[in-house]
């Protein structure tokens, strides 16, 4: 509905969720309180993704105030600045889209993926469109098993 998920590879958008509207600036959405969309109105997806790739999750306050090339030129600046720990480079991926989306949103002139969209449904809308930010970036990375050679590692359970 109202956020994406994004795949990145070599500073390129490879991947982007379909938006699910049905109307504009109606999302769909499932929840506790969307007695509108049920289940079955959700997308599954399977990728095949490698080492490298950047896998971003943006809410509606990212996607309608940033395009996705100026998300993957933000995340190929970061992964270019290599930063040390703490500061890993999702971490830093994650906050330099939030600041640049936040501060899109405030802005009254810049064209915007939103205002866009308004104009091709017939309404005019400009500048950024000022919502809730949040973002999750995940750098993929290979792993080695822990475990005797050739049997698969114990499965770990996490309680959140």
């Amino acid at each position: 509905g109202d956020s994406a998920l994004f795949v990145i590879r070599d500073g390129k958008v490879i991947y982007k969720t379909k938006e699910q509207t049905f109307m504009f600036n109606g999302p769909l959405q499932l929840g506790t309180r969307s007695n509108v969309n049920v289940l079955k109105d959700a997308e599954s997806k399977r990728l095949e993704i490698m080492e490298g790739d950047i896998v971003v999750a943006a809410s509606d306050g990212v996607i309608d105030n940033l395009f996705p090339e100026e998300i993957s030129k933000i995340a190929a600046e970061h992964v270019a600045l290599k930063p040390a720990p703490p500061n890993s480079v999702d971490l830093q991926i994650a906050r330099a889209i939030a600041v640049a989306a936040r501060k899109v949103s405030e802005s009254k002139t810049v064209t915007t993926p939103f205002s866009r969209s308004a104009l091709e449904h017939g309404y005019h809308y400009q500048g950024g469109k000022v919502d809730d930010v949040s973002v999750v970036v995940g750098v993929v990375k290979r792993v080695q098993p822990q475990g005797e050679a050739g049997k698969k590692p114990p499965f770990l359970k996490a309680s959140l």
